[in-house]
């Protein structure tokens, strides 16, 4: 779905937009951005360039980790543009993880806007 160069650009515009460093590793394409408190990594495994891995870093402690692929049927401009929201969303907001399900507890990284606290990544 996207090239290696094509991510590698990606990649690129999104450290430079904060304070970031594009890591290049055999497996991965990685971004680490950071900002007052809080640390971002975004990776792009090359096995599988169409997945985007995140990882939620607050005051040293692993916060929240989640995937997304981008699919075949979708335009990976709107795509790209998704995984340039998070960070903007993450770094710019208060953030929080809830619990969500008594039985099936599943966690979702939120964050607080003047309505109140929403999913960050819808």
């Amino acid at each position: 779905m996207f090239s290696e160069s094509e991510v590698k650009e990606i990649a690129s515009d999104i450290a430079s937009e904060y304070t970031g460093e594009l890591i290049e590793h055999p497996e991965n394409i990685t971004i680490k951005l950071c900002s007052g408190r809080k640390e971002m990594y975004i990776e792009w495994p090359k096995h599988d360039l169409a997945e985007v891995w995140m990882t939620f870093i607050q005051d040293g402690e692993d916060l929240y980790q989640d995937w997304f692929e981008c699919m075949e049927s979708e335009d990976k401009r709107e795509f790209v543009q998704y995984v340039r929201s998070i960070p903007n969303k993450f770094f710019s907001q208060e953030v929080r993880v809830k619990r969500h399900g008594l039985i099936f507890r599943r966690y979702i990284l939120e964050s607080k806007h003047e309505s109140g606290w929403g999913n960050i990544f819808e």
